[in-house]
Parts: C-alpha cells; structure tokens; sequence
C-alpha cells in the first residue's frame, strides 16, 4: 500500500515521502482502517524532528489520529468489517473498543479531530498522579 512516510529526522515538509510499505494485518483484537482522513497533530511535528517523548524507529508513518471504514478485523474484534469509524491508530491498525463509529463519509476529516484533544487533559492529569 502507499503512505506518507517520516524517513528521516527534521521538518515534516522535509522529512516526509510516499512510499510502499507492507499492508499491516490486525492482531485478534484489532481492526485495520482504510483511512479517508487523518490529523497531524504537534505530537506528530515532535516525532518527525525526534523531540517527542515517544520515538518511533524510522521510518514511520504520522498521522495516528483518523476516520475511515473498517476493511479487516481480527477473530476477536468487536468493530465490523464495513464500519465507519474514526480511532487512534497505531499505523492503521486500532484496538476494536477504542474505535468510534462515524455516521457520515462527509465527517471524516472533523472525525479525526475528535479524539486525542479531549483525552490529553486526562493522560497529563493521570500521569501527574491526580
């Protein structure tokens, strides 16, 4: 499949390139996405400059906020082959319960938005022992 691929350290701009890379399968409790839409988040702009506290080994492919329908699920995913759904992925696979069901193709990019705002408040608050 093609993706956009973070291949060396710095700006995004820079840094970023279609490739090819190895159709990913979902493990058991896992769902793959056919993404429509994905956010690029400060996270995102940390990693590619190799700033953020979590370091991906290159290359790697930003974007882990997305929207897009369900096209593989393993044997013990609750979210259905088909589903619209919009999750925080790790490269385009997502474990089922935290996928969320979008009614609409015309939502994907608001979808993508949705999730990683309104739980950095709590990750920062639970990780500050609060």
């Amino acid at each position: 499949m093609k993706a956009w691929q973070i291949q060396q350290l710095g700006e995004p701009a820079e840094a970023i390139a279609l490739a090819d890379v190895p159709v990913p399968e979902p493990a058991d409790a896992e769902v793959r996405i056919a993404v429509d839409a994905t956010a690029i988040s400060l996270p995102d702009v940390f990693m590619c400059r190799g700033t953020y506290a979590f370091r991906p080994e290159l290359p790697f492919i930003p974007g882990q906020e997305v929207s897009g329908v369900v096209v593989a699920a393993g044997k013990d995913a609750k979210t259905p082959v088909g589903e619209r759904v919009m999750a925080v992925t790790s490269f385009f696979r997502a474990p089922s319960q935290k996928t969320r069901y979008t009614p609409d193709r015309n939502q994907a990019e608001r979808s993508t938005c949705r999730s990683t705002p309104s739980s950095t408040p709590k990750t920062i608050t639970d990780r500050a022992g609060h």
